[in-house]
C-alpha cells in the first residue's frame, strides 16, 4: 500500500511540475505575443504619422512633398503605390514559405502567435536544414519538390 502511495504522490509531483513548466511557458508566449503586438502597433503609428504628415503636406501646398525617401521626393499616390508594391512582394515572399512548408510537412500554424511570425517561419528553415544536414538524397527530394512547386504557381498563373 505505501509503495502505490508513493508511486502516485510522485506521479502528482511530476504533474505538478509538468504544469508549473507549461504554465511558466505560456506566460513567456503571452509576453512575446504582447511586445510583437505592442511592435506593430508602433509601426502603424509611426507609418500613420508619415502619412498624415504627407497628406496635410500634400493638401495644403497641392504640390510633391519632400520626405526623406531613399528616392527622393514623392506623393501621397506614389507612397501607397510604393507601399502596396511592398506589400505584394511580401505576399509573393509569403506564399513562397507557406509551400515550402507544404512540402516539408510543416505545419506553420501551429503555436502561438500568427504564422508569419518569425519563431513560425524559423520552424520550416529548420525542418529544411535538416533534411539537407540528413543526407544528398533527401536534399535532392526536396530540390525537387521545390521545382515541383515553382512548376505549379508558373502553370497556374
Amino acid at each position: 500500500m505505501s509503495l502505490r502511495f508513493d508511486a502516485e504522490m510522485e506521479r502528482l509531483r511530476q504533474v505538478e511540475a509538468d504544469t508549473r513548466r507549461l504554465q511558466a511557458d505560456l506566460t513567456e508566449a503571452r509576453a512575446r505575443a504582447e511586445r510583437q503586438e505592442a511592435r506593430a502597433d508602433r509601426e502603424a503609428a509611426r507609418a500613420n504619422a508619415i502619412l498624415a504628415e504627407l497628406k496635410a503636406h500634400t493638401s495644403s501646398t497641392g504640390r510633391r512633398v519632400t520626405y526623406a525617401w531613399p528616392t527622393g521626393p514623392v506623393s501621397v499616390d506614389e507612397f501607397h503605390a510604393a507601399l502596396y508594391a511592398e506589400n505584394e512582394s511580401g505576399g509573393e515572399a509569403r506564399g513562397v514559405v507557406a509551400d515550402v512548408a507544404r512540402v516539408l510537412g510543416v505545419d506553420i500554424d501551429a503555436g502561438p502567435g500568427h504564422r508569419w511570425d518569425l519563431d513560425h517561419m524559423s520552424r520550416v528553415v529548420e525542418a529544411a536544414r535538416a533534411l539537407t544536414d540528413a543526407g544528398p538524397l533527401k536534399a535532392t527530394i526536396v530540390r525537387q519538390a521545390l521545382r515541383i512547386t515553382e512548376l505549379e504557381k508558373e502553370s497556374s498563373k
